[in-house]
């Protein structure tokens, strides 16, 4: 009966042999691998990253696509925010993009939709680790260029380029004929009376109203655009507006206020006049001098909306199709409004510090024309038919790039051409 035994267990040892039985799954099955992809519908970014994935589902088998829309079913919200929770982010905008323990927001094919490629191949290969909850700005997987930033809070500059599109655009939004004129204007104006604290108080007190307006403006823009949120239809108008912009500023160059002009115009001018010169009449008091001030002000801004427009409709459209936040809207808004101020801040320093004004002459309202409508040319090109070009850092330094070497271009074949041709004045 022993022997007997023995033989049985014998059998059943080559039979079953112990590494057959305790053996970790074959390395060559694919393991599953689920990809959670949060979406709104009319999002451009997410319409690129739909066939990607639904690719890299058909290519492997193990793979399941699991797509969560937001921005028309609002009932999947809840469900969305609760898988951000779990890997550790807030979710803020789409596409979101969840393998294994990374993530992604935003999409291109490079570098993210290579990293997700990646991502799934080793999951398949191993088996994906499980989410790790963390602080959005050290579970930054989608790449090693996200920033942390008072007020702005994370920003991933390699996949949003909010702060670098931001700095550029109220840059050049800054360099603005119309503002520039009246300001220098009244500084000249106001620097008759020789008196250094008039300048400064007028001076400040004219800054702070024209600049609290404009930012009310685009802070109404954005707004709007928020509540319409971003679709394809919103994304050729706007890009049709700034091509507008763009004919009618280059046009200004050549041809300076004939014709539809987005500059102040001589109706107006008298009235500004008139503003100006009671300032300087009421300077003998004080509330009256800057009660003066801030209804030359309201209106000098009211009269140069139409100069000034097209950036800030450019910008606020591009932060609607990122869907920032109220808090990121907030300090980008400060950092576009401590640009855009930042020259005319320079020209007032100038004049308190040695009781002398700067003017714009028509030459140069000519040339920052030229400049602001080609880079509205190249920002309203690159919304038409390569919205996702200013995602990127890169892509947002080429377009400013392309628009500053056009205006270069145009600008130094005049000075070769000469006295054989200038624009013409009206």
């Amino acid at each position: 009966m022993g022997r007997f035994l023995f033989l049985l267990l014998g059998l059943a040892a080559l039979l079953f042999p112990p590494a057959a039985r305790g053996a970790a799954p074959d390395a060559s099955v694919p393991r599953p691998v689920e990809v959670h992809f949060i979406s709104g519908e009319g999002c451009p970014h997410c319409a690129k990253a739909r066939p990607f994935l639904a690719d890299l589902a058909a290519r492997h088998p193990g793979v399941t696509v699991h797509e969560i829309e937001i921005w028309k079913h609002r009932d999947n919200r809840p469900h969305a925010r609760a898988l951000a929770q779990r890997w550790g982010i807030e979710l803020e905008s789409v596409p979101v993009i969840l393998v294994g323990a990374r993530w992604w927001v935003g999409f291109a094919e490079e570098p993210i939709g290579r990293e997700i490629a990646q991502a799934v191949s080793d999951c398949l290969a191993q088996g994906c680790p499980e989410p790790v909850a963390a602080a959005p700005a050290a579970a930054a997987a989608g790449g090693s260029t996200a920033i942390a930033i008072p007020l702005l809070g994370t920003i991933d500059l390699g996949a949003r380029s909010l702060l670098a599109s931001t700095v550029l655009i109220a840059f050049v939004d800054g360099f603005n004929a119309c503002s520039l004129w009246v300001l220098t204007l009244l500084l000249a104006v106001t620097l008759h009376t020789g008196s250094r604290g008039k300048v400064v108080v007028i001076g400040l007190t004219f800054l702070t109203v024209t600049s609290g307006v404009y930012a009310l403006f685009i802070a109404g823009l954005f707004g709007v655009m928020s509540v319409l949120s971003f679709a394809d239809g919103l994304r050729v108008l706007m890009a049709l507006i700034a091509l507008l912009f763009a004919v009618v500023n280059v046009k200004d160059y050549f041809f300076y206020g004939r014709g539809l002009s987005f500059s102040i115009p001589d109706a107006s001018k008298p009235g500004l006049y008139r503003r100006m010169r009671a300032v300087t009449a009421a300077g003998r008091s004080f509330p009256a001098l800057v009660g003066a001030t801030i209804v030359l002000s309201a209106s000098a801004s009211l009269v140069e909306f139409a100069c000034t427009a097209g950036f800030p409709v450019l910008w606020t459209q591009l932060l609607a199709q990122h869907q920032a936040t109220g808090w990121q809207f907030a300090g980008l808004l400060l950092v576009y409004m401590l640009i855009y101020q930042a020259d005319e801040l320079m020209i007032f320093g100038v004049a308190v510090w040695t009781l002398r004004a700067m003017r714009v002459e028509e030459q140069h309202g000519r040339v920052l024309k030229l400049a602001s409508g080609m880079l509205m040319l190249a920002l309203g090109l690159v919304m038409l038919f390569a919205p996702d070009a200013m995602d990127h850092l890169a892509g947002a330094l080429a377009v400013f790039g392309a628009a500053a070497v056009a205006t270069v271009v145009v600008l130094g074949v005049q000075r070769l051409l000469g006295g054989r041709w200038t624009p013409a004045s009206r």
